[in-house]
C-alpha cells in the first residue's frame, strides 16, 4: 500500500463519523463491561457536580463567610440536581420508566442526604483535627468528604435504578 495526499474529491472520514465512531465503541465497551462502565460514568458525572459543588462552598465562605460545614449544604443541592439530570440521561439511560420525573429526583436526593451526611462527617472531623481547618484546607475537607460518600451513592442509586426496585432516581 502506497498512501498520497489526495487529489481529488473528499473524505469520507467526517467529525461526524469520528464521534460515532467512539459512541458505538462507548456502546460495545459498556456493554462487555456494564458495571465497570457505569461506575465510570457516575464517576464522571460526579466529578462534574463536585466541580459544581466545590465552587458553591467556596462562594459561600468566601463570599458569605458561612461555616463550610453550612456552605456544603447548599453545593450539595446546585450538585445533586445538576448529577440527577446527567446520570438519568447518561449513566442509567435504560432504567424502568414508570414513574414520573419528580418522584425519582425526590428518591435520588433522599438517597444523596446519606451521602451529604457521611460527608459533613469527613469533613467535621478533618476540620476540627487536622490543619485542614486553617485557611482553604476546608476545599480538600470538603473534596476528600465527596469521595467518601461517592461508593455509598454509587451502590444505592445502582441498586435502586435496577428493573422493578421500588426506588428509580436516574430512568427517563
Amino acid at each position: 500500500f502506497s498512501f498520497t495526499d489526495r487529489i481529488k474529491g473528499e473524505s469520507k472520514l467526517s467529525l461526524k463519523t469520528q464521534l460515532d465512531y467512539l459512541r458505538h465503541l462507548w456502546k460495545l465497551y459498556d456493554f462487555k463491561y456494564r458495571n465497570w462502565f457505569k461506575f465510570l460514568s457516575f464517576c464522571l458525572v460526579g466529578f462534574s457536580g463536585m466541580i459544581i459543588d466545590t465552587a458553591v462552598v467556596v462562594a459561600f465562605v468566601e463570599i458569605f463567610a458561612t461555616d463550610p460545614r453550612v456552605a456544603a449544604v447548599f453545593a450539595f443541592m446546585a450538585a445533586v440536581t445538576w448529577n440527577f439530570k446527567l446520570n438519568r440521561n447518561w449513566t442509567f439511560p435504560d432504567a424502568e420508566s414508570s414513574r414520573n420525573v419528580l418522584l425519582r429526583y425526590i428518591s435520588f436526593v433522599l438517597i444523596s442526604l446519606v451521602g451529604l451526611s457521611i460527608r459533613i462527617s469527613v469533613m467535621h472531623l478533618l476540620l476540627r483535627d487536622t490543619m485542614m481547618g486553617q485557611g482553604r484546607g476546608y476545599i480538600l475537607a470538603s473534596i476528600i468528604g465527596i469521595f467518601m460518600a461517592t461508593l455509598f451513592n454509587f451502590r444505592e442509586v445502582d441498586t435502586s435504578s435496577s428493573p422493578g426496585s421500588g426506588c428509580n432516581p436516574s430512568g427517563t
